[in-house]
């Protein structure tokens, strides 16, 4: 597990890392968490760091999606996006 000061998981919390603008595709980096903005988005595999990756092809078993506004926390590594709404966006906070 990472260990952060209180400044530091202040920060994090506070998206004050920064974030990332993901379109259809593979990525790769360190991210603590994605929100759809203006609409869906639908996800592949999600690979993490701590705890269990999400697969379309393991015990998942199917695509994840995230509505509008939906948050999903994770110590991500690589993240697999098949769609965004048009118009809208899937923001990866840097971490």
């Amino acid at each position: 597990m990472r260990k952060y000061t209180v400044q530091e998981s202040n920060n994090i919390a506070l998206g004050q890392l920064g974030f990332d603008d993901l379109a259809a595709g593979t990525h790769t980096g360190t991210w603590v968490a994605i929100k759809a903005v203006g609409g869906r988005a639908s996800l592949g595999n999600l690979e993490v760091s701590i705890g269990d990756d999400i697969s379309t092809t393991g015990s998942f078993g199917a695509t994840l999606v995230l509505d509008d506004g939906e948050i999903l926390y994770a110590p991500f590594n690589s993240i697999i996006v098949i769609t965004v709404a048009t118009n809208g966006a899937l923001i990866a906070y840097r971490g």
